[in-house]
């Protein structure tokens, strides 16, 4: 598919230049008007054509030169009046590119990619998801026999180890983070747990839109590192789970299901919280259940930023 948007790109840009040389030779544009525009136009075509706009969402400077060939090539034809400054069509241009860029931009070429790691009879697992930029959810339903499964825009690559009777998993995009970040590829991950497996979760993630539902899960412990993100957390509701959260400027709302029990540490100067009191009484340096030493289902949390915000309900 990649190959034939190329062919088109090029096919259109050879067919606007051999237009505009038709167009001279008949008479419609003359013969001392500037060439540029049509370059740039035709440039501008193959460029957004091209797989590698495609694929890194960086399709700026091509819509730039598009749109700015094609305004002067109009010019030329005498569709529009003549001596056009230069400096306010540089502006609508690159403002037209900057909204694509931002908003279409990075969807172009990307397809989920299915995901399925198999636990290989392994009786519990460590998961580690190296998410960069963009939007990761995690839920619980995952099929019988797996660590995890789901879809990955943007790629996904599983490194496995088995130690004993754990298996090590590490879920990363096909590049390093700095790769990811450089071409600006926002990642979609959607992923899926099991119901009985044990996991112990590590989550790493930039500037993210983060939601992990754990409630249907057998996750034991979960450490999340959050830059700038949005992060929904809703707890393991079954069993005891340790819950760790350092993060950065990040709106953080960890979610506690009810029937479960919780202890929660908070730790940052500015850091702003907001605890369920009425769930979650105030102890010393803790809110904690009245319940909390005897309930079967119990989860310890211990938040920890910056200029985060901290929810709790």
């Amino acid at each position: 598919m990649s190959g034939v948007r190329s062919a088109l790109g090029w096919g259109v840009g050879l067919s606007v230049l051999g237009l505009v040389l038709l167009l001279r030779a008949v008479g419609v544009v003359a013969d001392d008007a500037s060439a540029w525009p049509w370059a740039a136009l035709a440039a501008g075509v193959v460029l957004l054509a091209h797989p590698q706009a495609r694929q890194e969402g960086s399709a700026g400077w091509p819509i730039v030169l598009t749109v700015v060939g094609a305004v002067f090539a109009v010019g030329e034809l005498g569709g529009l009046p003549a001596g056009i400054p230069l400096a306010p069509v540089l502006l609508v241009a690159a403002g037209v590119a900057l909204v694509v860029s931002a908003t279409l931009g990075p969807r172009l070429g990307r397809a989920a990619e299915a995901v399925a790691v198999d636990a290989d009879g392994a009786t519990s697992a460590r998961l580690l998801l190296a998410h960069g930029a963009g939007s990761l959810h995690l839920t619980g339903g995952a099929g019988e026999g797996l660590v995890c499964e789901g879809t990955a825009a943007g790629g996904a690559r599983a490194v496995t180890t088995r130690v004993g009777e754990r298996l090590e998993v590490t879920l990363r995009p096909p590049g390093d983070l700095e790769e990811v970040a450089r071409l600006r590829r926002p990642l979609e991950w959607r992923l899926a747990l099991p119901e009985g497996l044990p996991i112990d979760l590590e989550v790493r993630t930039g500037a993210s839109e983060v939601r992990l539902e754990l409630a249907r899960t057998a996750v034991r412990s979960v450490r999340v590192g959050a830059g700038a993100s949005d992060l929904d957390l809703e707890v393991p509701a079954r069993g005891h789970s340790r819950v760790e959260v350092e993060a950065g400027a990040a709106d953080v709302d960890v979610r506690v299901p009810q029937g479960t029990a919780a202890s929660i540490r908070t730790r940052g100067a500015l850091a702003s919280v907001d605890v369920d009191e009425r769930r979650f009484p105030r102890h010393g340096d803790r809110y904690r259940s009245a319940d909390f030493e005897e309930a079967a289902h119990r989860s310890e949390i211990e938040l920890a930023g910056g200029v985060a915000s901290f929810k709790v309900g």
